[in-house]
């Protein structure tokens, strides 16, 4: 067993043009679906934190090389696999207080690839520092703002009777209309 720390750091507020270049490049992107809510999730994996956990998987003391590189093609597809069970337990959170169904649409290794939000747009970014032996990195989550302002409009107004009694209605604008099933 390996001891490890995981840190809260911050939540912010800031347009997406703000936070794209603070992402390191190359790292674990992944973004998801937040149905019935129009707007994705966007999670970013820093390289340092992956490569330890890499790793650790595969047999390894969790110690990296400082040396910045892409992942491997087996090194990715692991990040990947975190960055889903990361959407897994993101999902089971937000159901107390706003049962959505999160559904990874995309994974990339650098910013220019991803189509999240117009660069304008406000995203509210919670931060969480993990720490493996002397390797530590960050593992980022964004929201655009306007899905986090209408879920607590629609707090404050009583609406959230208990986790399976969120009223939405098609019309509200943040509500996507059900197309056909999108599969990753």
């Amino acid at each position: 067993n390996l001891i490890s720390d995981v840190k809260f750091l911050s939540v912010e507020q800031m347009p997406y043009s703000e936070f794209e270049p603070m992402i390191p490049k190359p790292c674990t992107l992944a973004m998801a679906g937040m149905e019935p809510f129009d707007g994705k999730v966007l999670m970013a994996l820093h390289p340092m934190l992956g490569f330890a956990i890499v790793d650790r998987i595969l047999g390894g003391s969790g110690a990296v090389s400082t040396e910045p590189r892409p992942f491997t093609e087996i090194e990715q597809l692991i990040t990947d696999e975190i960055v889903a069970l990361a959407v897994t337990e993101l999902q089971k959170a937000w159901q107390t207080v706003a049962p959505m169904n999160l559904s990874l649409l995309e994974r990339h290794t650098n910013t220019q690839l991803v189509n999240y939000v117009p660069a304008e747009e406000m995203i509210v970014v919670a931060t969480i520092e993990a720490r493996i032996r002397e390797t530590s990195g960050l593992f980022t989550i964004c929201y655009p703002f306007r899905v986090l302002e209408y879920l607590g409009k629609t707090l404050r107004k009583g609406s959230v009777q208990g986790a399976d009694s969120m009223h939405l209605a098609v019309g509200d604008p943040l509500i996507r209309r059900r197309e056909s099933p999108q599969s990753f």
